[in-house]
């Protein structure tokens, strides 16, 4: 594997440091994740320090309900990876998303009960 070096570090090593200087100067401390790659790294990095210091940091996840169960599976795996030091915020709140897939609604509401037999999973 290789990697580029910026000023003697690579990316890895400049990320961890960013991190700690973070929880060096800031009591509370919340990642929002979505299930993606990005946030995943981010979630496990900002984890592992906050795991090495024995301190909790949350990790905000908004369920807009239309997600795959990858992304449910993928979030869930980060926010039990280190129990001890997660505070979780899993929010389920009814909002509308743009509607990209219907020209006559513009809007969609992905929590409508009347809808409910349509969600993709349930609502906690």
């Amino acid at each position: 594997m290789s990697f580029k070096i910026y000023q003697n570090e690579n990316v890895l090593e400049a990320a961890q440091k960013r991190i700690s200087y973070i929880f060096d100067e800031f009591t509370n401390i919340i990642v929002s994740v979505s299930g993606g790659k990005d946030s995943t790294v981010l979630a496990h990095l900002a984890l592992t320090e906050a795991h090495k210091r024995g301190r909790k940091i949350g990790l905000f996840f908004l369920d807009e309900e239309v997600v795959y169960k990858s992304t449910i599976e993928q979030v869930e795996y980060i926010m039990n990876l280190f129990p001890k030091n997660t505070i979780r915020y899993w929010l389920q709140i009814p909002f509308n998303l743009t509607n990209s897939t219907s020209y006559f609604d513009g809007q969609v509401d992905c929590w409508d009960s009347s809808k409910k037999k349509l969600w993709m999973h349930k609502r906690s």
